[in-house]
Formats: C-alpha cells, structure tokens, sequence
C-alpha cells in the first residue's frame, strides 16, 4: 500500500498508536521528519546534521528553516536522528541548534573560499578545500558533499 504523507497528518496503525508527519525538507526535497507524540519520540532523520560529519543536504537555508520548526516541537523527550546516537532531555535542543551553527560555519567557510579561489576551480578541489577547513580530511569527495557546497555558493 503506497501512501502519501502530508505534513501535519497522523499515521495511526492501532487505536491509541500514531505518528505525526512533519515536513524538514533541505536534506533532500521531500524529507519527513516523525512525531510519536505521547511518548515524546522524534525521528528526524537526516534534517539535524552533526558537527564534524561531511554536510549532506541540497538546501542550507531550508535545512535550518526546518531545524527551526523542530525547536519548536513541545514535548520531545528522546531525539533520534540518523547522524547522532540517541538524544534525550536538553541535550536535545542542544544538537539542533549545533545543527544551524554548523550549516552557518559552513556557509562563512564557503563564502570565504569564494572570494579567494578562481571560480574556475573544480567542484571536487573547492570541496576538498571547504572540508580542510572543516577538519575533516577525506580522499575524494562524495557527489552529495559536493551538492553541499555547491547549495552554499548558489544562494
């Protein structure tokens, strides 16, 4: 059975058990984020980047316009994303706004490198470059870590 979620809707598969659809596109266009209200559960996939990891969204400004509306979710008790090991209590609120400062350090990075680089410079060179400055070290860069920067630069 095929089923198109909307945010907003509740999924419900038994009487009392339900979970609210939420929209956190950036990541990718169509991203959903999950609410198991009543026990304070929140999946929300990969809408929270970690500090430290490679940046993997499409969208800077929608990723933290989507972190944004999660903060605002009452109730969430236990944090499960795909970048973190489960979250509970403050810890919570504090992995989501590490999230935005992290796409705006990324962000600050990019600008940065393109005042000073040739805007002839690859993708993959500009990539390597960014990623130096974030720490992280890698042999050659994934496609999506290039999209990353490159959703930077096209804003």
């Amino acid at each position: 059975m095929d089923l198109e979620l909307k945010e907003g809707e509740t999924v419900s598969w038994e009487k009392g058990k339900g979970i609210r659809v939420l929209e956190t596109p950036g990541h990718a266009k169509g991203a959903l984020s999950f609410l198991f209200e009543k026990e304070g559960v929140l999946f929300s996939g990969d809408a929270i980047p970690s500090v430290g990891a490679v940046p993997v969204y499409i969208d800077p400004r929608t990723s933290i316009k989507s972190i944004q509306k999660l903060q605002k979710l009452s109730g969430v008790k236990y944090l499960l994303s795909s970048w973190h090991d489960p979250i509970t209590g403050g810890q919570i609120s504090t992995a989501m706004e590490e999230g935005i400062r992290y796409i705006e350090r990324i962000d600050k990075i990019v600008g940065e490198l393109s005042k000073t680089m040739l805007s002839e410079t690859s993708s993959e060179e500009f990539s390597l470059r960014a990623l130096e400055k974030l720490g992280i070290k890698v042999p050659k860069v994934p496609p999506i870590v290039r999209t990353s920067f490159e959703s930077h630069r096209k804003k």
